[in-house]
């Protein structure tokens, strides 16, 4: 007990007799160093905690900036996409060969999660990658107004379409219901 009262005592001497700028010194090295704020830059830019948006989609420059993805397919071993006009709601076929508008299919990024589903298109030196829109695809009318059998004009010997046999009344047949009347005789 001496002995740690000792010990004790020395550790407070010691102390007192140390300057204070020294021991400020040694803890300042032992207690870790905040990192500069350059290093969260780019996280306030584009937070990881928020959800990408169509915005974010659209903030893309050059042809693609107005164009998203609405379907992949192949045919006969050859790969299309097909993609809408955010504006003019126009839609386009694309290949590895150059259409129309000059644009072509460079690559496609398929799996299982549509989120995940991409394609790469070129024009001239510029390439762009476009994603499905899923706002968009929900707000994509139809290409042509469907038809009712009223409004169709008929010409010549075509036949109407067939009327669908459509029940007037359900018929339900009452349940029988078996109880047991207990162990066999």
């Amino acid at each position: 007990m001496k002995a740690f009262l000792s010990c004790r005592l020395f550790a407070l001497v010691l102390l007192l007799l140390l300057p204070v700028d020294s021991i400020r010194a040694v803890t300042d090295d032992l207690l870790p160093q905040p990192y500069p704020a350059s290093r969260y830059d780019a996280m306030r830019k584009k937070s990881p905690f928020t959800l990408s948006s169509a915005a974010d989609q659209a903030a893309a420059v050059g042809f693609a900036s107005k164009l998203f993805l609405t379907g992949i397919l192949r045919v006969g071993g050859e790969s299309f996409a097909t993609v809408m006009d955010k504006e003019s709601k126009q839609r386009y076929m694309i290949s590895a060969k150059p259409n129309e508008q000059n644009i072509q299919l460079v690559d496609i990024e398929s799996g299982d999660d549509l989120s995940k589903v991409s394609v790469t298109l070129k024009k001239g030196d510029e390439k762009a990658t476009l994603k499905y829109d899923f706002d968009g695809l929900k707000q994509m009318q139809p290409a042509v107004a469907p038809t009712t059998p009223a409004t169709a004009v008929q010409t010549g010997n075509v036949a109407p379409p067939p009327t669908p046999i459509v029940p007037t009344r359900i018929i339900q047949r009452p349940r029988r219901v078996i109880l047991p009347s207990g162990p066999p005789r």
